[in-house]
């Protein structure tokens, strides 16, 4: 019997890229004619013909499956969503945006097929995407690295093969803002991986933007490391003790001096804004936390399905 390889496409607004990555999908698993295969697309309510296209192709191609989600959920929750409805015995991610080259699928596959449970791909080119996303990027990595409970491998993105032992395990954490790079290397598997050069879109224009990069960074630093808190408590303490402790020296040199020392009002109006905007930092430490514990609670479903294509139920 063979084995299944399930491929996931998350898409949005990608109309100049889906047929092109569709047939370059194709040609590669009917190379590769040992395993039988599924492409599932992830449409993550396209705004553009992306929805229309997608209907087209999985209306001619049965080894195409669509879903269509019912709002742009974002794209962690849309990829997980995608990758828990698969059936196959290993799962390959691919963008549409052909940054990361598909032809690399046979080597992921030769590699898995040796018995490494998930295989990555690994950036070389880390300044991708601009001057200002690369040097954010490289910040990010060294900040993680020093503060993450978890490992962080440098240069991946989650891009290459999952063992569905390893989403079995992933599906079961019942994650609601899914950060499988994070989750997989936190369970203890250690991923193969494999060098690559990401490459320039091939056509569109990329929706991510430089804040929502710093949304992801933030959501995943609040995922996988406590650290923070401890360092707006650390951050308090030392306040207070740097307080008490100046306010023990105006005391002292007021009693030496008491007739000519005049502190002014200066140090109280610096004191009192240094004091509030360290508090307002430890309190945002704290609001990140507690709306991360808030939408784990809504147990809200990662997407709601508008439609779906080619799916056996």
């Amino acid at each position: 019997m063979k084995k299944k390889i399930s491929i996931v496409t998350p898409c949005y607004n990608e109309a100049l890229n889906i047929e092109a990555m569709h047939l370059a999908i194709k040609r590669i698993m009917e190379d590769l004619s040992k395993y039988d295969y599924e492409h599932i697309f992830a449409d993550n309510c396209s705004t553009d013909e992306t929805p229309e296209l997608l209907e087209h192709i999985a209306a001619s191609d049965k080894n195409v499956k669509v879903v269509f989600n019912m709002i742009n959920y974002g794209p962690s929750r849309s990829i997980a969503n995608a990758l828990f409805r698969t059936t196959g015995d290993a799962v390959i991610g691919v963008p549409c945006d052909f940054q990361e080259p598909p032809e690399m699928i046979p080597l992921f596959l030769e590699k898995w097929e040796e018995g490494h449970k998930v295989v990555w791909g690994q950036r070389r080119n880390l300044r991708t995407g601009g001057f200002r996303i690369g040097i954010f990027r490289m910040l990010y990595y060294k900040m993680v690295r020093g503060m993450s409970e978890s490992v962080e491998i440098e240069g991946c993105t989650g891009y290459g093969v999952l063992d569905r032992e390893v989403l079995n395990h992933l599906k079961w954490i019942g994650d609601p803002e899914p950060f499988f790079r994070n989750a997989v290397t936190a369970m203890g598997y250690k991923p193969y991986l494999i060098p690559y050069e990401q490459k320039a879109r091939r056509a569109g224009k990329s929706s991510f933007t430089f804040l929502r990069y710093l949304n992801t960074a933030l959501t995943s630093l609040i995922a996988t490391t406590k650290l923070p808190l401890r360092f707006a408590t650390i951050l308090g303490l030392l306040t207070a003790s740097g307080s008490f402790i100046a306010a023990l020296v105006y005391l002292v040199l007021k009693i030496i001096n008491w007739q000519n020392f005049d502190a002014g009002v200066a140090p109280l109006v610096v004191g009192l804004f240094f004091l509030g905007g360290v508090q307002l930092i430890c309190i945002g430490i704290v609001g990140e936390y507690v709306g991360a514990v808030l939408t784990r609670v809504k147990r809200r479903p990662l997407v709601i399905e508008r439609k779906s294509l080619n799916f056996d139920e």
